[in-house]
């Protein structure tokens, strides 16, 4: 997904079927692409789940048994590294806000 806007319709409904999204468009808005991202990290055996930012939703997904939490914004194609190198969570980058000004990617 490589952009923030309101979800693709197709013969009056919106598409939420994943393969269609990344395949097809491309693009949606935050909390549907954080659904659909915890979808896969959850079918994958991962933990997941949303996290709301004021007006904006992110998701956050655990792989090794919640010791770790990754946060990816996909609707706005950014995720942040910490100091370990690994990708970030919400409350890593709340309390060093470096992660998200210089440590972010792709």
């Amino acid at each position: 997904m490589r952009k923030q806007t309101t979800n693709p319709i197709e013969e009056g409904f919106y598409v939420i079927d994943p393969i269609r999204m990344f395949n097809s468009y491309g693009y949606c808005n935050c909390g549907i692409v954080s659904g659909v991202n915890n979808s896969l990290w959850l079918n994958m055996g991962w933990q997941a789940h949303y996290v709301q930012l004021g007006d904006h939703t992110v998701c956050e997904t655990s792989w090794d048994g919640s010791r770790n939490w990754h946060m990816f914004d996909s609707s706005m194609s950014i995720y942040c590294y910490n100091d370990a190198g690994a990708v970030a969570s919400v409350p890593e980058i709340e309390k060093n806000p470096r992660f998200y000004l210089q440590n972010f990617g792709p």
